[in-house]
């Protein structure tokens, strides 16, 4: 039997006038969710605020930070050339994305150095060789650039007497003092002095040479300029830092003295000595005594820290409490017949008397070998821990940054460790990295900024304990997962 439609059921659900009434509701609903989104994003374009989820990426920018971005204007280029798999990544990766978020002249990108192509670019744009693979972050801003190494950013200290442990995170007092050099144009010049043997500057196929070492200052806009025998002529007044480099003949009276009235007006040295200019007094062994630095006339050896096959080689790794070899406690320097350079002891005169603090030494069975006489071999000195590098600063406020007012002395027993031989390896282009930033004093703005604490969390389990939680998350935990499943799927059959 046919069912009569009702001439109601034939009706429309809605009136003509509801549906447009309907969907001007919803148009006007989507227009103003869209406008809150719009005043939302434009006040968080005018109040931004950062929040963090994560207590290991956390890191708010001290006062001093936030205004040096404020007043940026220039554009700086920062590129973190980085080994995605190093723990230190995060780290870098988070502080620097607070940089740019802080400020819109700061140009990010991120690089893995093991990828070719872009990272090729990289190391040919900024000449790092092959050798030097060390993870960085770069900053660039109108030809000036400034490197940040991964083994400065971390603090390290020795725990029980044994243990090398991370305790603080430099990343914040490296990056702005970086951004301060490449955006301030503060001409910074290295005078490498010539005429006594010394190494050459400039010559790439020359194992002695220090090319590389100078092609790293250049990297970290530090000009390089060679400076011939100081007779007849004084240091130059742009002159930030004086290097030495392996001297093997005297120095004139005249040239000592214009050296000693470089440093006595807060000059910047580097001296490093070697086993060639053992037999021939430069001059240099007497000034440093005056700045309480002892030059030994000898020939230093380890047994213990010797390189294998090589028993003139020192693999040295036994640092002091500096700011240049903190950064290094997890490596070693790769020295070649080292003399002893030690702090001398003389009594303190007065309160601005030279502090000299010994960066470097041998292991407790370092052997001092003299040299020998007519007829008569190499003969020991003394045994135990020898130093081989000192640091010396005078200052109105010792360790604290000054202007030229303070002088600041790097002395090494080895020359050829950070020549074209051996720059590469170990850690010595890390030590002349160091060495030159700490001579410079770049980071003598930044006393208020201090390392971010590095937190570790231990847990102690017994051999059992490990055991129950290895059942517990390799067999309950997916078991409860398969038991649940199991009935959900007999609750859909029945």
């Amino acid at each position: 039997m046919e069912t009569e439609v009702q001439e109601e059921d034939l009706k429309p659900s809605f009136s003509r006038m509801r549906a447009w009434g309907i969907g001007f509701n919803v148009f006007i609903s989507v227009v103003s969710l869209f406008a809150l989104l719009a005043m939302l994003n434009y006040l968080g374009h005018r109040h931004n605020e950062r929040f963090h989820l994560s207590y290991a990426s956390r890191h708010k920018l001290t006062p001093l930070t936030l205004q040096v971005l404020a007043n940026l204007s220039n554009n700086v280029k920062v590129t973190v050339f980085f080994d995605r798999r190093e723990p230190l990544f995060a780290a870098v990766s988070s502080l620097i994305k607070e940089y740019q978020a802080r400020s819109p002249k700061i140009d990010l990108d991120f690089v893995d150095y093991r990828m070719p192509g872009r990272a090729e670019t990289i190391r040919n744009q900024y000449k790092i060789t092959s050798g030097s693979e060390a993870s960085r972050v770069i900053f660039d801003s109108g030809n000036q650039v400034r490197t940040v190494l991964a083994t400065e950013m971390s603090e390290f200290k020795i725990i029980e007497g044994k243990e090398i442990r991370r305790t603080g995170f430099r990343g914040e007092q490296l990056f702005t003092s970086a951004i301060l050099n490449v955006t301030q144009n503060k001409a910074v010049t290295a005078y490498f002095l010539k005429g006594h043997g010394e190494h050459e500057i400039s010559d790439d196929d020359n194992q002695r040479g220090y090319s590389l070492f100078a092609r790293l200052l250049e990297n970290n806009n530090v000009h390089v300029k060679g400076l011939n025998a100081l007779i007849g002529t004084e240091i130059p007044a742009d002159c930030t830092i004086l290097v030495i480099a392996g001297p093997t003949r005297p120095y004139e009276p005249q040239e000592l003295a214009r050296i000693e009235k470089y440093l006595s007006q807060g000059g910047r040295l580097f001296v490093l000595f070697n086993v060639e200019g053992l037999h021939n007094p430069t001059g240099l062994e007497q000034l440093l005594q005056r700045w309480n630095v002892d030059v030994g006339y000898n020939w230093v050896q380890d047994t213990t820290q010797a390189e294998a096959g090589e028993q003139s080689v020192i693999l040295a790794s036994n640092y002091g409490a500096h700011p240049i070899v903190r950064p290094l406690l997890r490596s070693s320097l790769k020295f070649i017949a080292p003399r002893s350079i030690s702090q001398r002891q003389a009594p303190a005169t007065s309160a601005d008397a030279p502090k000299a603090v010994e960066l470097v030494s041998t292991g407790p069975n370092g052997v001092v070998l003299v040299p020998p006489q007519e007829g008569v071999k190499w003969t020991q000195a003394r045994t135990g821990i020898i130093p081989l590098a000192v640091a010396v600063e005078r200052g109105a406020i010792q360790a604290v940054g000054a202007e030229r007012s303070a002088t600041r002395i790097v002395v090494t027993g080895d020359s050829l460790f950070l020549s074209n031989l051996a720059f590469n390896q170990a850690a010595n282009s890390d030590f002349g990295n160091l060495a030159v930033n700490w001579l410079v004093n770049r980071d003598s703005l930044l006393n208020d900024i201090g390392p971010s604490a590095v937190s570790e969390y231990q847990i102690l389990l017994t051999e059992k304990q490990m055991s129950e939680l290895r059942w517990l998350f390799l067999g309950v935990f997916p078991g409860l997962v398969m038991i649940f499943g199991f009935f959900v799927w007999l609750r859909r059959r029945a």
